[in-house]
Parts: C-alpha cells; structure tokens; sequence
C-alpha cells in the first residue's frame, strides 16, 4: 500500500500556462478540504459550487506562481513547484483566497496545506511526462497535509532549511517538533507557517504519539530485487512465518528490512526488527525480544510469559535477524508466539530453516548477472541487479566512475566470478578507487585478497568476505567441515554417487554423506540444482568453492583427496566408454557433457608431476577422453594420448 492510492487523478486540469517541473528536486503542496464529506452529504448541490470556487481559488494562485496541478481528486490538489518560495506563496495566497470568499450555506471551507521538497523522477508513461513516479517525496507530503487542520499551512524541515533567510515579511515558523507518522519510517520534523493576516492557533497535529517500528536506516540504495520482494510478500500472505535463507553475503538482511519497509503501513501495531549477530547465549533471545518491545521481566512471569502476553491481542511483524548461531532458542520462542499470538507474523533469516510447523522458507538468490558481454548492448547491462549494484557502489567511492565499453567486460566478469554476491561486489567496488577494474577482475583468483576491506562500522563479518564465510563454517559440525572442505575438489560441481566414491575415510564415514551434503545444502554453503537429464547435481558458488580449497589445504588433506578425485573418474570413464558401444550409448554421451570439467581437473592433476602422480593412469584417463570427445563430438578435452 501507499500514499498514492489516496490520489487518483479525478479529472485532469485543463490546458495549464505553466510545465510541469522535469525530474529532480522539486516542491510539492498537497491540499485538501477538511471536513468535507458531511457537507456534501447536507448540501450536495451547493456543495458543488462552493467546491468549484474552491478548485478555481487553487487553479489561480498554482497559475500565478508558477505552479503546475499534477492530480486533482475531489476536493484534493497535487501541485508542484520549481521553488520552495513558489510553493509557499501560493499557500499564503490561497489561505487568503478562501477566507475571503463568500460562500453561502456551506460555510467557510477550510483547506488544510502539507509542503515538502524532495527528489522525484517524471512517469515517462502519462502523456508527455504530466505525473510523477510514486515516490517516498510524494508519500511524505500527502502525510504532512493529513496531519494538519483546516486554515493550517505545514511544511518539512527541509522545506524550512531552504526557506531560511527568505521568509515573506509578516510570515514566520513555529516548530512543532518531530512526529512520526503511519507508514513513514522515520519522523518529521514539522513548522507551522504563521502569517500575521491568518489564523495561527490550531489542535495538536493529528500524528503517531509514538513510532511503529525500529527499523534501522539504510545508508545506501537498495538495488533491484522487486521479484524477491514480491515474492516474500506472497508468501507471508499465507504464512505467518516465513525464513529467508541463503549464503554470507547474499542479501537477506536487506532484503528483509525492505519487505518490512514495505508492510509498515498495512499493520496496526508495526513493524519490530530484533537483531540477533551480536547475541551468543540462548536465553538472550526472549531478553532481546523483550527489550525491543519495551517490556520488562514481571514478578511469577517468565520473560516468555510476558512477551506472550503482549503480543496477544498485536498485529505486527517480528523481523528476527541472524538466527543461525542460536537456532534451537530462536524456533521455541517463534514456535510459541506463533501459537499464541494470532496476529503476529514473523519474517526471518538464517542459514539454515528453524524447522517450525507452518513454516515457509525462501532461498534467497544472488543478484542476476549477465551471460556475457556485447559491445552493442552496454546499456542493457544496467538492467542486471549484479552490474547496477556494482556500478553505483563504485561510483559513489569514485565520482568519475562509470560503465562504457573499456570496462564493461570487466565488470561483467567480476559480476560473474563473484556469483552477483552483494556483499562480494560491494566490497570489489569499494577497491576501484584504488585500482582499475580489469585489475580487479584479474586478481580475482584469490578473492580473499582483493575483498579485505569493508566499511568500518559493519558486523565483523561483513567487513570482509572471508569473515562472512567463516562465521558459516564456524557453526559447522565437525563431519560437516571434512565433507564441506573435500567438495573443493570437485570442478563444474558432482553428484552423490562422485561423493560417495571420493570422500569417505576413517574420518567420514559413507552412510553419513548423504545426511552431511544435506545439511550443508540447508546451511546455504552447497547449492542443489535439478536437471531432467543428469537428476540432482551439486556445486560450490566460486567464492565458497575457493574458501573450501584453502580449507583443504590447511588440513593437509588435497593430495589424498586428488587421487581419490583421479581414481574415481579414471574407474568411471573406463566404464562409460563401455556404455558408449552399448544400448546406454544417450546416458554415457550425456555423463562425458556433465562431467567433462571434472575429467579434465583429474587428468590436469595427474599430468602435473605431484609426488603422487599416476603416470599409467593418466596415460589410461587421457586415452578414453581422447576417444570420446573425438568421436561423439564433444569439444576435445583430452588431448594425444602420448603427449606427456
């Protein structure tokens, strides 16, 4: 819902003597009638034309100062100014229009005037560019005008900012302090314009006594991400808990402040974020909770019991932040409200589900990147969240930067190699102030490296990428960390079967792996994909791929795993081979296209004089590949089978 649904064009003004102000900042006056609807329930006939000499009051003075009626809906008008000056004057002069007025048996109408100043774009769709696009600046306006009384002239801090020193004589400001307002996440600070020939004394504004939400402000733009939006939003249309899950870095934090910004005005009783990463015990999880709605622990009351008995009657949203790291506290509290307090619902985001009834999860994706890059479609990039992302990060460290033919194939690769991660694109645009991005892109084989530095007052996990993977390895299991930092081995990702025949040993037991590579997929550190031909398939994102080889590394373990790597495909394309000169010909020929990546991983291996090399086997592995990419005409990534 928004501000705008209030506004629908009624009737369009006709031909108006001055243009509508094009995109940027401009200054908008919203009035309206208070009161009006029981007059045109007594007098409709006289109620018409006393609106009509209202509506012509409005058309004049917007006219004589170069204002432009956008939407007019009933008795409502929407006009905008260049000037905030422009704006103001036209308040004053209608103010004085109306009180001047004779209007027979209605009696006075009294209009009550909201001015802000704000950035808003043109809608391209009306004719010519005669609206404007739904805005944040046109929501906070249309909430400043419906807090005010007939006669009352408001305007915002900013409008009061870029007054100062340019006030007509006899006008002056009363500050009526900040007030927050429905469906507004922060408050505004509201001065009434007091004019020595108008009325001044006016009831309190009519406003939220106190604010609906916590919602912490973003600093930076959010980018894209409206079919996620929408999504989540269809799913808590159904479900009164919905967990958002999905990789370090990939964005459920914003995502899930954005849905609430969103669902704020749709719910009576608010909007409460409840920020988990800085807890570590189980029962900071009611205290928290307690003390982001402003109870207190009660004498014969659990803190539980009180938090319960709060929310009985609310309809709210929980926003429950960070619950990987204290899953089991988070779902016995979640389980319970849900339970037993109807109108509550909770959105969540972890790593992994919290395993609730009724619970509804969603994985959130990275931002979409480009399949590649043509220099006839440098514009079109823009229209991928990966690219927009990057692109707007860099520009704000580096003014002068931005997206033309030199370094757009540049920016697509680090899009594609960093998996449209945000947190990894953001802190890869945060190093173009200090090095150009085909630099970038060329380093990117030890992305921990080039993506160290992050903003000073992040989570410590957020400052650097390998700070968000560590904190997702941390909370592994141990069988989980073996199994996870062996899947590095993998190249174009594997299936159960490869896991089964390459990672178990005296530490990993075989009927364990299923379990294990599950868990790891619902901890959002191994993605699952579906494939009509090759059934269920797995892989590492590149980021998480190349945390895992370090962590092969450290354990002493890649030339154990290498061989066992090697033998597996070795036994596996000796057999497929067979399959090829058989009736499973189809089946072989569509193993060589899915597993060529790794075939050509296992004999780069073995060609590579390590301490364990197989010169035999290689020779065996090279002889097949050659043979099957040769004549099933696959590309030929086996090479002469004798050129060693």
């Amino acid at each position: 819902m928004n501000d705008q649904s209030l506004n629908k064009p009624g009737g369009t003004p006709g031909k108006q003597k001055n243009p509508p102000p094009s995109s940027g900042i401009v200054t908008f006056l919203f009035t309206d009638i208070e009161g009006s609807t029981p007059l045109w329930e007594r007098y409709p006939r006289e109620m018409g034309e006393s609106v009509a000499t209202h509506n012509a009051i409005l058309y004049q003075v917007a006219a004589e100062n170069q204002g432009y009626v956008m939407k007019t809906f009933g008795d409502e008008f929407q006009i905008a100014f260049v000037l905030p000056e422009q704006a103001l004057q036209a308040a004053i002069a209608a103010q004085r229009g109306l009180r001047d007025t004779q209007w027979g048996v209605t009696g006075p109408l009294k209009a009550r005037m909201g001015i802000h100043t704000g950035q808003v774009e043109l809608d391209q769709q009306t004719p010519v560019g005669t609206d404007y696009v739904v805005s944040h600046t046109l929501n906070r306006t249309a909430r400043i005008r419906t807090a005010g009384h007939g006669g009352q002239i408001l305007i915002s801090l900013t409008v009061a900012e870029l007054l100062r020193g340019r006030l007509p004589e006899g006008v002056s400001l009363l500050d009526l302090n900040e007030h927050f307002f429905k469906g507004l996440l922060q408050p505004e600070h509201i001065f009434q314009v007091m004019v020595a020939d108008l009325p001044g004394e006016f009831p309190p504004l009519k406003s939220e006594i106190a604010p609906s939400h916590n919602l912490p402000i973003q600093l930076s733009s959010f980018i894209g991400r409206q079919k996620e939006i929408n999504e989540v939003r269809g799913l808590l249309a159904h479900a009164r808990l919905v967990t958002l899950i999905g990789a370090g870095g990939v964005g459920k934090t914003r995502l899930e402040l954005r849905v609430a910004e969103d669902l704020l005005a749709e719910l009576a009783d608010g909007v409460w974020f409840i920020n988990l990463a800085f807890q570590s015990e189980p029962d900071q999880v009611p205290l928290t909770t307690a003390h982001v709605l402003g109870l207190r622990e009660e004498v014969g009351s659990s803190i539980e019991q009180v938090i319960v008995k709060h929310l009985a009657s609310k309809q709210l949203l929980l926003v429950m932040d960070n619950c990987e790291h204290l899953i089991e506290a988070v779902a016995r509290l979640l389980d319970r409200l849900l339970r037993s307090c109807p109108g509550v619902h909770i959105l969540a985001s972890s790593r992994e589900d919290l395993g609730i009834e009724g619970e509804a999860i969603y994985y959130v994706p990275s931002l979409e990147v480009p399949e590649g890059f043509s220099t006839e479609h440098i514009a079109s990039l823009m229209e991928f969240d990966a690219v927009k992302l990057f692109v707007e990060r860099a520009s704000t460290d580096h003014q002068h930067f931005a997206l033309d033919e030199t370094n757009a194939p540049y920016v697509v690769q680090i899009c594609r190699r960093l998996d449209g991660i945000p947190l990894a694109l953001e802190l890869a645009a945060a190093r173009v102030k200090v090095m150009g991005v085909s630099q970038i892109a060329s380093r990117l084989d030890d992305c921990f490296r080039v993506l160290s530095t992050g903003s000073r007052t992040a989570l410590p996990r957020h400052k650097t990428l390998r700070a968000a993977i560590d904190w997702s390895y941390n909370l592994l299991s141990e069988p989980e960390r073996i199994l996870f930092r062996r899947l590095a081995v993998f190249t174009g990702g594997w299936t159960l079967t490869a896991v089964e025949g390459i990672c178990p040993d005296n530490l990993l037991g075989q009927d364990d792996l299923l379990d294990l590579l599950s868990q790891l997929a619902m901890k959002s550190l191994v993605v699952v994909e579906e494939s009509e031909s090759s059934g269920s398939r797995y892989r590492l994102l590149e980021t998480i791929h190349q945390y895992a080889q370090e962590k092969l590394n450290e354990a002493g373990e890649l030339e154990q795993i290498r061989q066992s790597h090697f033998n597996y495909f070795l036994e596996a394309a000796e057999r497929n081979e067979q399959e090829l000169h058989s009736a499973l010909q189809l089946k072989a020929f569509i193993w060589i296209a899915v597993e060529q990546h790794n075939l050509k991983a296992a004999l780069d291996w073995a060609k590579a004089g390590s301490p364990v090399h197989d010169a035999a086997g290689a020779q065996r592995l090279s002889a097949v590949m050659h043979l099957d990419f040769h004549q099933h005409g696959t590309h030929r990534l086996g090479k002469n089978p004798t050129a060693f």
